[in-house]
């Protein structure tokens, strides 16, 4: 693979100020929180709402903040 078919910074931050990017960034956003929720699910030993004798540790609370990459929030 050469480095003209790798998509760089620059490129990806044009698709995502043209008319695709507001489903790109949905898309993106909603896999990265399925993402982040099978790791927490892992960690904990049990889903969100979920009882298990297998539980390791518990939730507690949340805390909106946002999340900065190279290609914008």
């Amino acid at each position: 693979m050469t480095t003209e078919m790798v998509p760089q910074g620059n490129d990806i931050a044009q698709v995502l100020a043209g008319p695709e990017g507001d489903f790109l960034r949905r898309a993106m956003e909603g896999l990265v929180r399925q993402l982040m929720e099978a790791e927490v699910a892992a960690r904990v030993g049990a889903g969100l709402h979920e009882r298990s004798e297998g539980r390791t540790t518990w939730r507690n609370g949340y805390r909106p903040r946002g999340w900065e990459t190279r290609v914008g929030p």
